[in-house]
């Protein structure tokens, strides 16, 4: 008789009952990844944003800056049960916003010119202090509805000249596309497309990949990782008479903690690299003028929470 046949009835029950114990626990097991929340409920998120450029070209041309961003907005939550379904509205009132810009070295007003600012949409009245921010979001993650208002009546005349579309691009890059089913860790799915339109430089189609990486913590600190990167991207240059941007390289990479039991994020970092180049419309290739490389890094946390 071998040793397995030689376990008697009540240790072989408890083996069992150790193998399905240690299965309930598998940090690998599928978990569904959705939005939700209770209604009326709020937390304070802190951002800070980080773009640096650096350009350098013809004759003694050098650009080269840092803008930083810091800012605090208000998260509170609201079911969109008018419409009978389970979309979530999210209302983003901006609480505070400072704002630095160094110049390492200038090319000037007359370079400006040429260049643009790739910050410029980046930076539209919709994140100003006073301003509340009202998405509609299906538990999926899909972006559905936004809307933006202001008290003051300054402020709310220029946002009322931005378009929809604008907003809409504008808000699409830090949320996350859920897959249908319920995944495990170490899976992948599309996380969809996102336009990024940057003034003169045109616009920016990034394909996203996501990844389940890793759930950590027990009960109310289950927390998923997902990681995300450019699957691909291609650049629609803007129509501009005087120069031509051509981007070479662009790319996003970051992360998201995303706590599973209260169904939103809790911090998020986003990387983005865009290598480009100007040259004067009908040169070619190797006739280029300047070259430069643009970086951003966006974080955002939940306020009180120890790090990312």
């Amino acid at each position: 008789m071998n040793r397995a046949q030689s376990l008697s009835p009540l240790a072989a029950a408890l083996l069992l009952s150790a193998a399905l114990g240690l299965n309930a626990c598998d940090p690998g097991e599928p978990v569904t990844l959705r939005l939700g929340g209770q209604e009326g409920e709020s937390h304070f998120i802190n951002s800070k944003f980080n773009s640096s450029m650096v350009a350098e070209g013809y004759h003694t041309f050098a650009h080269d800056y840092d803008l930083t961003t810091t800012g605090a907005m208000r998260w509170s939550l609201t079911l969109d049960r008018a419409k009978s379904n389970e979309n979530l509205v999210w209302h983003l009132e901006v609480l505070d916003r400072k704002q630095e810009r160094k110049f390492r070295k200038s090319c000037g007003p007359l370079c400006r010119k040429e260049l643009g600012d790739p910050i410029g949409h980046l930076e539209t009245p919709m994140h100003q202090r006073g301003v509340t921010q009202i998405l509609e979001l299906t538990p999926k993650g899909e972006l559905i509805d936004i809307q933006v208002e202001a008290k003051d009546q300054t402020l709310k005349s220029k946002l009322e000249q931005a378009s929809e579309s604008a907003y809409r691009e504008n808000m699409a890059l830090p949320f996350l596309l859920f897959p249908e089913g319920p995944v495990r860790p170490g899976a992948t799915w599309d996380g969809g497309t996102v336009k990024l339109p940057l003034d003169i430089m045109g616009v920016i189609t990034f394909t996203r990949q996501m990844k389940l990486a890793n759930i950590t913590g027990e009960g109310s600190e289950r927390t998923a990782r997902i990681e995300y990167r450019t699957a691909k991207f291609s650049h629609a240059p803007a129509k501009n008479p005087e120069v031509e941007f051509i981007v070479t390289s662009a790319e996003i990479r970051g992360h998201t903690l995303f706590s599973l039991p209260k169904k939103r994020m809790v911090a998020a970092i986003v990387n983005m690299n865009v290598v480009w180049q100007i040259r004067p419309p009908g040169k070619s290739s190797n006739e280029m003028r300047i070259k430069g490389e643009w970086n951003i890094a966006h974080t955002t946390e939940e306020a009180g929470r120890g790090g990312s």
